[in-house]
């Protein structure tokens, strides 16, 4: 079977880790040149089959789409309080996407939004590219009027996002 990019990738971590360890023990405190280079002719400038392998990996991960869901649905104590929880997330997630593109805020994602577990609302925070400073200011322009990623919308299940913000 051949091994995927990812594995080949968390196997040399594990190595790199335990050759650390023994360097550690034996009283060196710096990392030698030897082990950066390993690491970066392994991985510096991966194909763009093996990069488009570990996405692949990465993004059909277990968990990783439904974890908020996940959270709401533990947070609520009943089955009826989960459905009002989730009325108060596509409320919340429906009205913060309107209201942050009519004032143009951008750099929205994941560690910018705060989830309240007693109600199931969004609150955003760090509001440094409003006013369409995002288009302009940041390296790769942020063009998207809002962020409405399988995490957020996985959330709205069974319902798709459409029926929600309609």
């Amino acid at each position: 079977l051949k091994e995927s990019a990812f594995e080949r990738h968390q196997q040399f971590i594990k190595e790199f880790a335990h050759g650390l360890g023994k360097r550690k023990r034996a009283e060196q405190d710096e990392v030698g040149p030897t082990e950066h280079a390993d690491y970066l002719k392994a991985f510096g400038k991966p194909s763009k089959e093996d990069s488009i392998a570990i996405l692949d990996e990465l993004r059909n991960a277990s968990g990783a789409k439904d974890a908020l869901r996940n959270v709401i649905f533990a947070s609520a104590g009943s089955a009826e309080s989960f459905v009002m929880m989730r009325q108060a997330f596509a409320s919340s997630l429906a009205a913060s996407s309107i209201c942050g593109y009519i004032a143009g805020v951008g750099d929205r994602h994941l560690d910018n939004i705060l989830l309240d577990i007693s109600t199931g609302s969004l609150i955003h925070i760090d509001f440094g590219y409003a006013f369409g400073t995002a288009t302009t200011h940041l390296p790769i322009p942020e063009l998207a009027p809002f962020r409405a990623t399988p995490v957020l919308l996985d959330v709205l299940a069974p319902l798709n996002a459409r029926t929600w913000f309609e």
